[in-house]
């Protein structure tokens, strides 16, 4: 079961995570949640990924999710909550098939590795192709194959792209939020390193503690003392 890391590796991951690509901060986060090798999930497919991260989450803030969207079309702000899937019992395809003229073409559902090599290509398109082109198991793809294993690409992560339906209450627009589980994550994850640092600095400012021995503290005596001063 995923847990929150302690508080001196959250302050860690926190420190390392703000200078690195979004791509490798989500793994970063893995692997400080599940103590799992880093090179392992690298190589997940970004579904099984997308769905650990899920998880992760879900085990320490819970399976609900409270933000603010802003509609487009009236400039109005939107509360909104949103609850989580459970993934743990979909039946994920890591591979799968299209038929072409002449034969069979097979693939992969992309892993990080894939998707940080594309961002570095010049366009998006190129991105895609280059995407494309290294999940291709077997047979040769043109641009019609290309875009026809895209589809089928986004098909099998279907499940593990989260989106939000919304109506605004002010005018007849409605749109769909998508929802960015490691920015959103991120950023929670983030607040809770920013809170430790200022109880650290308020208990080592009141009884001369050092940082190492307060960060030390199980959870909930650090909430004890820091009780007793507010």
């Amino acid at each position: 079961m995923p847990s929150l890391p302690n508080a001196q590796i959250l302050l860690a991951l926190w420190e390392r995570g703000e200078r690195e690509h979004p791509i490798d901060r989500l793994l970063s986060v893995l692997a400080a949640f599940t103590q799992s090798p880093r090179q392992r999930l690298a190589v997940l497919p970004v579904h099984r990924r997308d769905a650990l991260l899920l998880a992760c989450r879900a085990a320490v803030f819970g399976k609900t999710l409270d933000g603010v969207t802003i509609c487009q079309a009236c400039g109005c702000r939107i509360d909104v909550t949103f609850e989580l899937p459970d993934l743990s019992d979909v039946p994920f395809a890591d591979q799968g098939t299209i038929e072409v003229v002449g034969g069979v073409v097979s693939f992969r559902v992309p892993d990080s590795r894939d998707l940080a090599d594309a961002l570095q290509a010049p366009d998006v398109a190129v991105g895609l192709d280059l995407l494309v082109d290294r999940c291709i198991l077997t047979g040769s793809a043109d641009d019609a194959v290309r875009r026809a294993i895209d589809d089928e690409i986004e098909r099998l992560c279907d499940a593990s792209w989260l989106e939000l339906k919304l109506a605004c209450p002010e005018c007849p627009n409605e749109f769909v939020v998508p929802i960015d589980i490691g920015r959103f994550f991120w950023e929670e994850l983030s607040t809770h390193a920013e809170r430790l640092i200022d109880e650290t600095c308020l208990l080592a400012a009141h009884f001369g503690w050092a940082e190492a021995d307060i960060l030390a503290l199980p959870e909930r005596r650090r909430q004890r003392y820091l009780e007793r001063l507010l």
